[in-house]
């Protein structure tokens, strides 16, 4: 989901908050990554059951719901080649306070001070397209991470039938292409009937996962429509959501969209 939390230093000054705890998580994935140990009492485990312990392998490091989120954020953006420096000005635009995060956050003063000022949002994303006025999100950071995110009105678990290879190379730090290219093709031939059939898949035996928030069904939708009567042309956009098996409803709409 993306959309999603994101790690950032925290400023020496300030007390840890969860914000600065999930900062935690992004060394701990590193060194899942480059295949070393983390000492596991490095952050705290909320939610993840003994099961889930046992397929994160020894060497996971138990995270909190907030952290298993940033560092599925920084694993996407390791999986789309993306520097993660651009994690703590994130985090800045997305918190409530005007401190910023040491180094690469950015709040009123860094914008402010540009040549067309503006200040931080200090609040969750309105939309998507938001992540292009934070600090250091490049036009080619925002082509390659957008297709991978959305924002929506409160948390979402991930569909592991519907994501991308990207996002099933988010779900941890053992997961390369090559291993998630083989899930595709794995549940295009038979759908994973629950999480835990997808946990317990032989290709993932051993290996460190981020426990939490998956599902195999999907509750946010996005419906794109284009229509042209004679030389006239219109696109809409609309979110849905599906509270009930048989219910969908209409949470937005927006007018004469441009896809970028």
């Amino acid at each position: 989901t993306a959309a999603s939390g994101a790690p950032a230093n925290g400023a020496a000054s300030r007390s840890a908050g969860p914000a600065e705890q999930a900062l935690a998580a992004v060394p701990a994935v590193a060194a899942l990554r480059a295949g070393r140990t983390v000492d596991a009492t490095d952050a705290v485990t909320a939610g993840a059951t003994a099961a889930d312990a046992g397929r994160a392998g020894a060497t996971a490091p138990r995270l909190s719901e907030w952290e298993v989120a940033v560092a599925r954020f920084a694993l996407l953006l390791a999986a789309l080649d993306v520097d993660d420096d651009i994690i703590p000005a994130i985090l800045d635009w997305l918190d409530a306070d005007s401190d910023t995060r040491f180094p690469h956050g950015a709040e009123d003063d860094y914008y402010m001070d540009r040549d067309d000022p503006y200040r931080a949002a200090n609040r969750p994303f309105a939309d998507l397209s938001e992540l292009r006025l934070v600090r250091s999100v490049t036009p080619e950071i925002y082509a390659r991470v957008a297709p991978f995110l959305c924002v929506l009105p409160m948390p979402s678990d991930i569909n592991v039938n519907m994501a991308p290879p990207e996002i099933l190379m988010a779900l941890g730090p053992a997961i390369d292409r090559g291993t998630a290219d083989l899930l595709v093709e794995a549940r295009t031939a038979q759908p994973f009937r629950n999480v835990d059939e997808m946990l317990d898949f032989p290709l993932l035996a051993g290996r460190p996962l981020l426990p939490g928030g998956l599902a195999t069904t999907t509750t946010w939708f996005a419906l794109d429509m284009h229509a042209r009567i004679g030389d006239s042309a219109l696109s809409a956009r609309a979110l849905l959501a599906r509270s009930a098996p048989d219910r969908i409803e209409v949470l937005n709409r927006q007018r004469s969209f441009v896809d970028e």
